[in-house]
């Protein structure tokens, strides 16, 4: 973005697992442990590492939280740049 005069605006891409609204608190649990240790294995840690990508592996509320934070503030540079969808 500095490239373009917005050296103030940062941002990224990043990728995450969801489950539909309602899916057991249990379910979702499971998926998360396996998840983690998934992205926790040295050769897929190292492959990611070297793609670029910064593993996170977060709790369901991290990333409920992290997602509604990046909502608001992408959504309120949109908003100021009076970008449409139409």
């Amino acid at each position: 973005m500095p490239e373009v005069g917005l050296a103030e605006v940062q941002g990224g891409s990043w990728h995450a697992v969801v489950a539909p609204a309602g899916t057991p608190r249990e379910i979702v649990g499971k998926l998360n442990r396996t998840l983690i240790a998934t992205i926790a294995v040295p050769e897929l840690r190292s492959q990611l590492l070297n793609q670029g990508a910064q593993p996170v592996g977060s709790s369901p509320d991290e990333l409920r939280k992290f997602m509604q934070a990046e909502a608001e503030k992408w959504g309120r540079v949109i908003r100021s740049s009076g970008a449409r969808a139409d």
